[in-house]
């Protein structure tokens, strides 16, 4: 399991083995991930957030393997993909807040 820890709105919610086939839904954007798994990205976007759902799957012979995530992302004007988006939410507000929470926590100690 992956540990996330978002300032943004984040949530993961797993299912994990479900019997047949997997079937890639249009809205997606689908591309290989790592360990020979397909993930689908479905972005909606409004003027100040981006809102995304991604699936992860990994077909096997008589099922698959799902992971579902979704959450809000801050719009970032200078990031033009969703790659981009997500790194520049991670740097400019999850590790600051991450650094922030580690020293409160070993300046009350």
């Amino acid at each position: 399991m992956n540990f996330h820890f978002f300032a943004t709105v984040h949530h993961w919610s797993w299912s994990r083995f479900k019997k047949g086939n997997f079937v890639e839904d249009e809205s997606y954007e689908w591309r290989d991930a790592v360990l020979d798994r397909r993930l689908g990205v479905r972005i909606r976007e409004t003027k100040y957030f981006i809102f995304f759902r991604e699936i992860r799957y990994k077909q096997r012979e008589h099922n698959y393997w799902i992971e579902k995530a979704g959450g809000w992302r801050i719009k970032i004007p200078f990031c033009k993909t969703y790659e981009q988006t997500r790194i520049g939410n991670w740097m400019l507000l999850d590790l600051p807040l991450l650094i922030f929470a580690i020293w409160l926590m070993f300046s009350y100690s």
